[in-house]
């Protein structure tokens, strides 16, 4: 298939040492999935996994996973000078995103902005037989989506463009929004 090929050589080239984009980092293994649209088109959906890539135990901590945070600072950017097509990097609603009836994104845009790169991690589960820790869990699970529910009554395709103005209408801080 065509694709496969297409998917070959861009693997080869992140794969390579003296041409990859990712330097210092290359591809050392990854996992992928050809998948067909309806009409036919494909796309690849991949897993990479880069060499020398930081190794550092997943934590919730302010401050943990220095040496990934650096990584993720190397390999992405947020500077939308520096982008070719910076409109395709971002989500703009469109009218699928609110037919039928919806009033929310699918894609759950949007998004909880921050002003720093961080790594943000699920919840540790409850601890079994604490009926007290259990029930704050459920309780604080409850709030935070009854804050996402009001953040999203507010937003249009024409809205929540300007960071100021989504702190404003979300009633969040930068500090607080993650």
């Amino acid at each position: 298939m065509y694709i496969n090929r297409i998917f070959d050589v861009i693997m080869n080239v992140l794969a390579d040492r003296n041409c990859s984009p990712l330097r210092p980092y290359v591809i050392g293994d990854y996992f992928k999935r050809v998948e067909f649209q309806q009409r036919g088109s494909a796309h690849v959906h991949v897993i990479l996994w880069l060499e020398e890539a930081p190794d550092e135990e997943l934590t919730g901590e302010e401050g943990s996973m220095p040496k990934t945070l650096e990584m993720v600072a190397q390999l992405l950017t947020l500077d939308t000078t520096l982008l070719r097509r910076p409109r395709t990097q971002t989500h703009q609603h469109t009218h699928t995103c609110y037919k039928r009836g919806r009033t929310k994104c699918p894609f759950g845009a949007p998004f909880m902005p921050s002003d720093e790169t961080r790594i943000v991690v699920p919840f540790p589960p409850a601890p079994e037989g604490d009926d007290a820790e259990s029930e704050w869990e459920r309780q604080r699970l409850k709030a935070l989506k009854k804050k996402y529910d009001e953040m999203h009554e507010g937003s249009s395709p024409a809205t929540l463009r300007i960071s100021p103005r989504f702190y404003a209408l979300s009633a969040c801080t930068p500090r607080r929004s993650i």
